[in-house]
């Protein structure tokens, strides 16, 4: 939820088309974000030691940032918005790269499609190759007469070097996961945030590979074919959103959340699952259940654990499940948007919301959780 919030409002003050959310509705998200975003206290979690690990700030990457990715390199890539509020100006959004270790930021150089008036890339992740994947907003139209298009693009970060992954989109994808190969993704739809679902990507766009869920007493598909076709109100539809692709890819994680008779605003408060899925088969296995605003989901390195944000068994925090076995795990009570796990498994990055009221500017602060001491050295 928290990242509906902030992307909502990032996109609007840049002038790209706004979200399909009626400004009341962004507006309670963001108190319902504020009210569920203060850490609460409790019992230590069974699984992993939820005392809380060391961890540090980086002052580089804060303030309107959103969208994050750890490179092979051992690079954070992030997007900054550098418009201010009410200036009346529009600037593309920065993509830039940082060094966790010397805090040194690098703009990382992006081409905008030619056929755009005005452009924004947004939503990075890290790809199995060591670039970066970005999905670019694209407005081809002062009036709308022609919709927007949208494609995402894999970019190096040091190079510049741009190649076109997925293109002709006609809707903006978040974050997209893609497999060891290269050629496939998963994402869901950026303008459906109160309804997402996963979507599947291919070199020719959306593909359609039905994941069909069994249970609440009703068969159910975590998957859209036609994403941008759902309207708003949600009523009836399941939903699903930060779906991952394992790096051994083997699984898709997903957080979902079945069909429900509510409308709208009412579903905000509807729990989700956690579930992966077997790409072979793609049937779905629900693994955690009872997850409250989840807002981060990554894998580790090596495919056996999952890291997550949400309020659990009443607790708002950051987790860590692994699929050998176990309970969830709280790992810190902060509440991590964008989950990256660095590439030898021993840090987790995410953003922290330290916006000062509801409907503020976005103050998010890169912050990384050392993890060496409870998974050990190495992913």
């Amino acid at each position: 939820m928290g990242n509906l919030v902030h992307e909502t409002g990032a996109k609007r003050r840049a002038g790209t088309p706004p979200i399909d959310i009626p400004r009341a509705v962004v507006a309670m998200l963001a108190i319902l974000v504020a009210s569920c975003g203060v850490p609460a206290r409790g019992p230590a979690s069974q699984g992993l030691s939820s005392t809380d690990l060391p961890t540090r700030s980086l002052a580089a990457a804060s303030g309107a940032v959103f969208g994050l990715a750890w490179l092979k390199d051992g690079s954070l890539v992030f997007v900054q918005d550098p418009n201010v509020v009410g200036s009346g100006t529009v600037a593309p959004y920065q993509t830039l790269r940082l060094d966790p270790k010397t805090g040194g930021v690098q703009s990382v150089a992006v081409q905008p499609d030619v056929r755009c008036l005005q452009s924004h890339f947004q939503t990075p992740s890290a790809l199995p190759d060591g670039r970066i994947a970005l999905s670019e907003a694209c407005e081809l139209s002062a009036t709308k007469a022609i919709p927007d298009g949208h494609r995402i693009v894999g970019v190096d970060s040091i190079s510049g070097h741009q190649q076109i992954l997925v293109d002709n989109l006609s809707f903006l994808p978040q974050e997209s996961s893609w497999n060891p190969a290269g050629d496939r993704a998963v994402t869901s739809d950026f303008e459906l945030s109160l309804c997402p679902a996963l979507v599947w990507l291919g070199a020719n766009g959306v593909e359609d590979h039905a994941i069909n869920a069994r249970g609440f007493n009703q068969d159910w598909r975590l998957d859209e074919p036609r994403p941008g076709t759902r309207g708003s109100d949600c009523q009836g539809l399941a939903r699903a959103q930060f779906p991952r692709w394992s790096p051994d890819g083997k699984a898709i994680a997903v957080v979902a959340s079945p069909p429900s008779p509510k409308d709208g605003m009412a579903r905000i408060n509807d729990p989700w699952d956690l579930y992966t899925v077997a790409v072979g088969t793609l049937v779905p296995s629900r693994k955690v259940t009872g997850l409250l605003h989840p807002v981060g989901l990554a894998w580790s390195p090596d495919s056996q654990r999952l890291a997550f944000s949400a309020r659990l068994a009443g607790l708002d925090g950051t987790w860590i499940y692994d699929l050998r076995g176990g309970k969830p795990g709280q790992v810190s009570r902060l509440i991590l948007q964008w989950l990256a796990w660095s590439p030898d498994g021993r840090n987790l990055a995410g953003l922290v919301d330290k916006g000062a009221s509801p409907g503020a500017p976005i103050n998010n602060q890169l912050t990384i959780v050392d993890l060496s001491g409870i998974l050990g050295s190495g992913p």
